[in-house]
């Protein structure tokens, strides 16, 4: 307790910032279906009036444009199937609260990780506060985000037919484009504040899945 205070201290100390600089704003993940013998990625943009607060706070409408997904093979049956150890798609559009689940493809093929990129239409947001009102947030105009496995050289899909909870599953965020700067730290009130703000984070994602699958 006391070192991960005087990390935080540290920190806050040297730098002009102390504060999250990224908000959530969709999430990837594979889906396994045996009865079509398929596996496809699902890509979900958690903007709008139907966000998923405090996971995905995003108010405003937020399309993700020219989205472009590379997958990376984890098999030869995969290399066979996509002519390569790697391909590229060009996805599009996915608009706020929408999901794109067109690349599927063969059970049998096997995927070490997947590169997403895309234009972000807004940069200036809302953010679900939790009170009824909201807090504005400047993002960026683009987001790039690695989704790879947490426990093993493939990813892991989601089974439609055991509904398992060991699949893995990624964050899509908003980095922040311009940065606001903060007074320098003089108090303990501030460093306390450093540190209830990473033990808020580990809850967040310690809870993601359970929010995925509340979705389902």
């Amino acid at each position: 307790m006391r070192s991960t205070l005087l990390a935080v201290a540290l920190f806050c100390g040297t730098v002009a910032t102390c504060w999250g600089d990224t908000v959530d704003v969709g999430y990837l993940y594979l889906q396994q279906d045996d009865s079509l013998g398929t596996v496809t990625f699902s890509i979900n943009n958690a903007t709008g009036p139907s966000e998923f607060a405090p996971d995905f706070p995003v108010l405003d409408n937020l399309d993700f444009n020219n989205v472009v997904v590379t997958l990376f093979c984890g098999n030869a049956q995969c290399t066979a199937d996509l002519g390569g150890a790697s391909q590229t798609y060009n996805i599009g559009t996915i608009a706020s609260g929408g999901t794109d689940s067109s690349l599927s493809f063969s059970s049998a093929d096997l995927f070490s990780s997947a590169v997403l990129s895309a234009d972000l239409s807004l940069t200036s947001l809302n953010l679900d506060d939790g009170m009824g009102g909201s807090t504005p947030f400047t993002g960026s105009l683009s987001t790039s985000f690695t989704f790879s496995s947490a426990s093993g050289p493939d990813l892991v899909p989601y089974d439609l037919s055991s509904g398992n909870s060991d699949f893995d599953s990624g964050v899509i965020t908003d980095p922040e484009g311009t940065t606001s700067s903060v007074p320098e730290p003089a108090s303990l009130t501030l460093i306390v504040t450093g540190f209830g703000s990473i033990v808020t984070f580990g809850k967040k994602y310690g809870n993601f899945r359970k929010t995925v699958r509340r979705l389902f």
